[in-house]
């Protein structure tokens, strides 16, 4: 079932990652083409809405192929993946 949704979407990528938390959605990195990136959206599924949330503590460098998940309930941890020239194993 295709989900309405107010506003824009994420830019189109491949190889991000994504974990529910909750009644939000996080995609994190991934790449399009020869662009990787290391942002974050949130989709609302009350709001309907994708957001850009602000974050604390340092932001992973950008990657596609790599894993994520959620600790603690809390923390989205990413592990893995590559940027085009450097393979992550952090």
């Amino acid at each position: 079932e295709k989900v309405q949704h107010i506003g824009s979407t994420p830019p189109v990528r491949d190889s991000h990652s994504c974990v529910p938390v909750g009644d939000q959605l996080f995609i994190f990195g991934g790449s399009a083409g020869d662009t990787t990136s290391n942002d974050l959206y949130m989709f609302d599924f009350k709001l309907k809405k994708w957001l850009q949330p602000s974050t604390k503590g340092l932001t992973p460098p950008m990657r596609d192929g790599h894993a994520c998940c959620l600790y603690k309930e809390r923390y989205m941890v990413v592990y893995g993946g590559i940027d085009h020239e450097k393979i992550f194993s952090d």
